[in-house]
């Protein structure tokens, strides 16, 4: 019984990531599997919703901006002392909207930055980066409850084999997307500071922005469901029942830490711009020296939350939905925590019901556990195809007339994104496979060769006396394949 219990857990958490590479970068056939998606699980009728937002729009008054969020349960929930209770086939139970009156806010600003510069460590990030592309970028005039629109700025140190770059340097831009180097520096804070220096400092985004999220290739998401209230006025919102222009300035991450001090880690971060101007310091602790990454840490991230509060900001905790608004509740917690020796929010903690850029995985948190993995798969094979964002196409094009997810290195090189092994659809084992895969590439200066025999190969066999498939993405310099290989082919790439 423990050896299939075991199998069955190493099956759900890959199927997290089967999921992800089907319905991130849809460049071929066999990326674009529409067949093993059932986007009818929660897609609401297109008409439908077309003439809610319409009603929506009518109901909307003239005057200041006025937000409630209601949290939706299910029917037939029934066991809340279940401590499982909010997880179901569909992932969560509970979900929020956001209804709005009043005049919007301006435009939200988006910096994300792809914070590693060597080819050998960006595949975590360019997985993350892939499905925020899909599903994170609003097209140059759709609106949200809250906001008339939202701005982005992508940002990633230039390689060496490139060059080199002093100050933040536009690659490419258009409508409401930017693509940037910045130079090279200890932490994505630093890179974050820059690029609000470039923007014409403080002032000129607090004048055109009113909410700013700084995330980073560690986060990962957002995981939405049809009725899902947009995930920029998730952010902006801040967990509160109501929200207006008199609420105080709410930071929001994914995750709060007690670690040093109660703090948003900085992998992805939501501010309300009113009060950048006393936060901004925090994003100028930059130094290049061996001690640069401490001096972020413990000159930026660490005493940026106490001193939001004690400037009269709120920290609200998606993961946890809890709002501090004194330092006394940060106090609290700190204490709560020490008490049963938890300090820093893990992968073993995270909740994707509220949280909607989870980090795990890869170079950021080497494990994720079983129901975490499980559950963002469930939450992304059923989100629905209409919530997928317009601003995805004019990426895109952006992404394919520079060279901003340049890889090679000078040299020709082999980059694998994703990997598992099994039988498609019912069982694809992904541990072990990725770093059998990379070893693979190295050993073989820049290429993989994997032989006929996949079962000696990866020394597992999934799926005794059935033929097995190897199924990978990757990235050869700046193109995106997706190969498969069955038993007995041999795979060679590049040929």
């Amino acid at each position: 019984m423990a050896r299939y219990q075991k199998v069955a857990l190493i099956a759900l958490c890959s199927t997290f990531f089967l999921f992800l590479s089907l319905t991130t970068l849809h460049r071929t056939p066999v990326a674009h599997q529409d067949t093993l998606i059932d986007p009818t699980a929660q897609q609401v009728n297109t008409s439908e919703r077309n003439n809610d937002a319409e009603l929506s729009e009518a109901n909307r008054k003239e005057g200041p901006l006025q937000c409630s969020m209601t949290w939706h349960a299910s029917s037939g929930d029934n066991d809340r002392d279940n401590p499982e209770y909010k997880h179901d086939q569909q992932g969560c139970r509970h979900r929020q909207s956001i209804a709005c009156t009043g005049k919007r806010l301006g435009r939200a600003l988006v910096i994300y930055m792809l914070q590693t510069k060597y080819v050998r460590d960006m595949a975590v990030e360019l997985n993350s980066f892939d499905f925020f592309m899909n599903v994170g970028v609003f097209g140059e005039h759709e609106s949200t409850e809250m906001f008339e629109g939202v701005d982005y700025v992508f940002t990633r140190m230039m390689p060496p084999h490139l060059g080199k770059v002093s100050a933040p340097t536009i690659i490419a831009e258009k409508g409401n997307i930017k693509l940037m180097w910045v130079p090279e520096g200890p932490c994505d804070l630093c890179a974050h500071g820059r690029v609000i220096a470039y923007l014409g400092g403080v002032d000129a985004v607090k004048a055109n922005y009113s909410f700013i999220a700084l995330l980073n290739g560690g986060s990962r998401g957002p995981f939405q469901a049809a009725n899902d209230a947009a995930w920029i006025d998730v952010m902006a919102v801040g967990g509160q029942a109501t929200w207006s222009e008199a609420t105080p300035p709410i930071m929001v991450g994914p995750t709060v830490s007690s670690q040093g001090s109660v703090h948003v880690q900085t992998y992805c971060i939501g501010l309300h711009t009113a009060r950048l101007t006393q936060y901004f310091p925090f994003l100028t602790q930059c130094d290049n020296s061996a001690a640069g990454k401490a001096r972020c840490i413990n000159g930026g991230e660490i005493p940026a939350g106490i001193e939001w509060l004690r400037g009269g900001g709120w920290i609200h905790s998606l993961s946890a939905n809890d709002t501090l608004r004194t330092p006394d509740d940060a106090a609290a917690l700190a204490q709560a925590r020490q008490k049963i020796k938890f300090l820093e929010p893990t992968h073993a903690h995270l909740d994707l019901c509220s949280a909607l850029f989870a980090k795990f995985g890869g170079t950021f948190t080497k494990n994720v556990r079983a129901r975490t993995a499980a559950h963002a798969a469930q939450l992304i094979l059923l989100y629905p195809l209409n919530r997928t964002l317009s601003g995805r196409v004019l990426l895109r094009e952006l992404l394919g007339s520079g060279r901003f997810l340049n890889l090679a290195e000078g040299v020709n090189y082999t980059v694998i994104i994703n990997a598992w092994f099994g039988v498609p659809g019912k069982i694809e084992i992904r541990d072990g496979v990725l770093q059998r895969l990379r070893e693979n590439i190295d050993a073989n200066s820049g290429r993989l060769v994997v032989p006929s025999n996949l079962t000696d190969y990866f020394g597992l066999d999934p799926a005794p006396n059935v033929s097995k498939v190897l199924a990978i993405h990757l990235r050869y310099n700046d193109n995106d394949h997706h190969l498969r290989a069955a038993d007995g082919q041999e795979l060679r790439f590049p040929d």
